[in-house]
């Protein structure tokens, strides 16, 4: 203080030493005078009195007259300061007021109204104006000059490429340039304002709502309509009072720069005591007002952000990455709180979000989320592909997407389709927190983005395509080079299939023969255990012969399969018994232990080739052993409904994830790396369709798997017409020549034969067979195709030739490549394929009968 003393005459000095020595000026008296900030009518303790110790006083506005401006100081400056004859009563005291020309701009507050004023009115008559304000107040003719203003504002303009971004730059601006207090730039969206942008010191964030309300906004309305800068915050007292804690005071400038909403620029002001500040903010705010669009650029530089898009879509950034710089170049024009980019996906009607940028923290509409179309926004350009915008998003929301965006502050909307030739590839979506048509006056710029948003997105495309069609013709070539690799291992292992056949075929009969021998001691514990492993023998190498078929028709062509009337449980058990040798491994080898239960219903006949149908159980069974590797249980279900079966397989394994379960029964496609071939469900749904049926999968990943296959049970009419032709045959007395280069096969075939009483002879090669033919007679030759010397085929022809009444059964475990019609034409009346079971001779022998008895007669 001792600075601002030395300024005072020795007059002055003394009468103010005198003042303070003054018990009543010290205890009773306050000299108080305006903050100059108008309207308010704060005021401050003066400091030549009380420079220790510093109260406020609070008069209401319109108690002394009319508002002012600061700058009314400025004409009164050499003005000399007046005591008023008048005092008014304030808690208990009396304040006597002290004016210049009749303008109060503070006051004298004593105990009572006798204290004695002559050395207080002495100082102000020695005082002007201009010695107080540079006494108290420290005018900082920098922050008030109008020119530094100007220039620092001119400043602001030159680097902001539009008027948001200027007003944007203000907030920062004024929390530097002021040294203190806190700013925010509101935009008006409705009846309230949606805050843009803050700064300054965060502790008086709870005074700056991220939206200002219907009813502040009127109080704020109302002040910018009277010109005042500065309004107090909080509630403001009806009456006189002192107080001992500076009062908040928030100034206030607003307006609207060309078709832009209205802007509203608050904050708090740093310090009320200052001129200099009140001042700065009256200049300011009509500066602020005087800018126009003019001043700005139009558009954005459509080169620079062209640009940059380019780059990011060629070196392959995410559509994410894209969004956020879209976010920020729209954003650079106006003021916007959400952007997402979604991708159409007409199979599935539906959007999958892309990209997506909020200002909100908390958002569940982010990335990978899926959009359902249907009863959305984004339906509407979807069919009609044109922009969609509303307004005030809070009074029309109807759906869950709409809802999301509302919480997340967007209080408007605007959809603009991103379009390919003929279709519409995605779209660009942007939300605002300013409600009304704001958004929609920006659509040629917005659109702009789309455009070029569509060029990106078709080039995408393209590319995606190319690398699809890529992919799948490798694909396809690695499929084909499979194929061929099969055919070739099937040309070459066609001599390992016909030795497989005949092992089949001996282990076949034998089997027969021990079922045959072992029908009279049936009821015996250990025989009927073993009758049970022989059935089961006997199943496993019928179905061996018949995947050694289909090896063979991966070179050749298909041929009809023969079906029989079949007990569809019996099959399922089947199929378990097979497996159960590697689930009670399993169970040996592991802690975890898997569990199979069976839920049969009623009896289900079906007309199917068991072997096939069993081989579908197995592989189901086994996939389902496999997806269990911490244990678990396997459920094997079967119901009738109606006129179809329905087998259900359920393990409780890993699942299946959804993009693998709509490609699982392609052909090739494996999880399973090398260990699979990726053609075992394939090939089980090709056998199932066979049969007329289907197979379903329904899978939930780390839950379990459930595949479910449908039949066509055989009807009561048809299994009647099955029944009646597998009814008894008469085959006594038939005379027989076999003819088999395989001792094993050959005496198989005899025991089995004889047994069932027929009268047989053998031989072990064409021409021995040619030999007894011509010293005996046979009604039957059953020869094998590949015979050492003369082949099987041959052999027919040479004995029809001087025996045609003999009818003639060609056996083969080659595949036999000539049609029906050439095998009939060389004299073979039926063809048998190994392994075969017996009542397929007996079978063939009762057609060739009759055959035999319609040629005769």
């Amino acid at each position: 203080m001792s600075y601002k003393i030395k300024i005072l005459s020795e007059d002055q000095y003394s009468a103010l030493i005198g003042a303070k020595g003054n018990p009543a000026a010290r205890h009773s008296s306050r000299l108080y005078l305006t903050t100059v900030l108008p309207g308010l009518f704060y005021c401050v303790t003066d400091k030549l009195l009380n420079f220790k110790e510093e109260n406020f006083l609070y008069i209401p506005a319109g108690l002394f007259g009319g508002e002012y401006s600061p700058e009314i100081f400025d004409a009164i400056v050499y003005k000399k300061f007046e005591l008023s004859a008048h005092s008014l009563t304030i808690d208990g005291k009396y304040f006597r007021p002290i004016t210049v020309e009749n303008l109060v701009v503070g006051g004298l507050m004593s105990a009572d109204d006798r204290v004695e004023e002559g050395e207080i009115r002495d100082i102000l008559q020695e005082f002007t104006v201009s010695d107080y304000f540079n006494l108290i107040f420290n005018i900082n003719d920098q922050l008030a000059g109008s020119g530094e203003i100007a220039r620092q504002l001119l400043g602001l303009m030159a680097e902001a490429r539009s008027p948001d971004l200027f007003l944007r730059a203000l907030p920062d601006w004024l929390a530097e340039f002021l040294g203190g207090g806190m700013v925010a730039l509101y935009y008006r969206s409705g009846k309230g304002f949606a805050l843009r942008k803050m700064a300054g010191q965060i502790s008086h964030y709870e005074e700056l709502p991220s939206y200002v309300t219907e009813t502040e906004a009127e109080i704020f309305n109302q002040a910018m309509d009277d010109e005042r800068s500065f309004i107090p915050i909080g509630s403001v007292p009806a009456y006189p009072m002192e107080m001992k804690v500076p009062p908040s005071v928030r100034f206030l400038m607003g307006g609207r720069i060309g078709n832009d909403p209205e802007y509203l620029l608050t904050g708090v002001v740093p310090n009320i005591t200052s001129y200099s500040l009140a001042l700065f903010f009256n200049r300011l705010r009509r500066m602020v007002a005087a800018v126009h669009t003019r001043h700005f650029q139009t558009q954005p530089d459509w080169g620079r952000i062209f640009a940059t898009m380019d780059e990011m879509a060629a070196g392959d950034m995410s559509r994410q990455r894209m969004t956020e710089f879209l976010y920020q170049a729209i954003n650079d024009f106006i003021h916007i709180n959400r952007v997402s980019l979604v991708k159409y996906n007409p199979l599935e009607n539906h959007l999958v979000i892309e990209g997506a940028v909020t200002a909100s923290k908390n958002s569940s509409l982010m990335s990978n989320v899926i959009i359902p179309l249907e009863g959305t926004t984004f339906e509407k350009v979807v069919q009609s592909g044109k922009p969609y915008s509303q307004g005030n998003l809070g009074s029309a929301i109807s759906n869950r997407t709409e809802y999301a965006v509302y919480k997340e502050g967007v209080r408007s909307i605007i959809h603009i389709p991103i379009m390919g030739e003929k279709n519409i590839l995605g779209i660009l979506n942007i939300g605002s927190p300013i409600t009304g048509d704001y958004l929609h006056s920006h659509l040629p710029m917005l659109e702009t983005f789309a455009r070029y948003l569509a060029r990106i997105f078709r080039a995408r495309e393209q590319d995606h395509t190319i690398e699809i069609y890529s992919e799948q013709t490798q694909k396809w070539h690695d499929r084909l080079n499979a194929l061929e690799n099969l055919r070739t291992m099937g040309e070459l292992a066609s001599g390992v299939f016909h030795d497989l056949n005949n092992v089949m075929g001996a282990i076949l009969g034998r089997c027969q023969i021990v079922t045959l021998k072992t029908a009279a001691e049936a009821g015996n514990e250990l025989i009927d255990k073993i009758r049970k492993d022989i059935s089961l023998i006997e199943r496993s190498a019928l179905d061996s012969g018949e995947i050694l078929q289909r090896l063979r028709q991966l070179y050749r062509p298909k041929k009809d399969k023969q079906k029989t009337v079949s007990d569809l449980q019996e099959i399922i058990n089947d199929a378990i018994e097979m497996v159960r040798p590697r689930w009670e491994r399993l169970n040996h080898e592991r802690a975890e232990k898997i569990v199979l239960k069976k839920e049969m219903g009623e009896a289900a006949t079906i007309l199917a080739d068991q072997s096939e149908i069993r081989e579908v159980f197995t592989n189901l069974l086994l996939n389902a052993l496999d997806a269990m590797p911490q244990g678990g249980e396997i459920t094997v279900s079967c119901h009738l409904s109606g006129q179809t079966a329905e087998v259900k397989v359920t393990d409780t394994g890993e699942g299946i994830e959804p993009d693998v379960a709509r490609r699982i029964f392609e052909p090739f496609y494996t999880t399973k790396g090398e260990k699979g071939t990726g053609l075992g469900l394939s090939i089980s749904r090709d056998i199932i369709r066979a049969h007329g049926g289907d197979i379903k999968v329904s899978s939930t990943p780390h839950k379990g798997t459930t595949f479910t296959i449908e039949l066509p049970l055989l009807s009561d009419q048809d299994n009647r017409m099955m029944s009646d032709k597998e009814k008894g045959r008469e085959t006594g007395g038939l005379r027989l020549l076999i003819v088999e280069d395989k001792p094993d096969l050959k005496d198989v075939l005899k025991e089995m034969l004889t047994s069932y009483g027929f009268e047989t002879r053998t031989a072990g090669s064409g021409e021995e067979a040619i030999m007894l033919s011509g010293k005996e007679k046979f009604d039957v030759l059953i020869s094998d195709l590949g015979l050492p010397g003369i082949s099987g085929l041959d052999l027919i022809t040479k004995i029809r030739s001087f025996d045609p009444r003999i009818r003639t059964i060609l056996i083969s475990g080659w595949e036999v490549e000539y049609s029906i019609t050439d095998l009939m034409d060389k004299g073979v009346d039926s063809l048998i394929t190994k392994p075969f079971k017996v009542e397929t001779v007996l079978e063939t022998m009762e057609n060739l009968m009759g055959l035999k008895d319609e040629k005769i007669d």
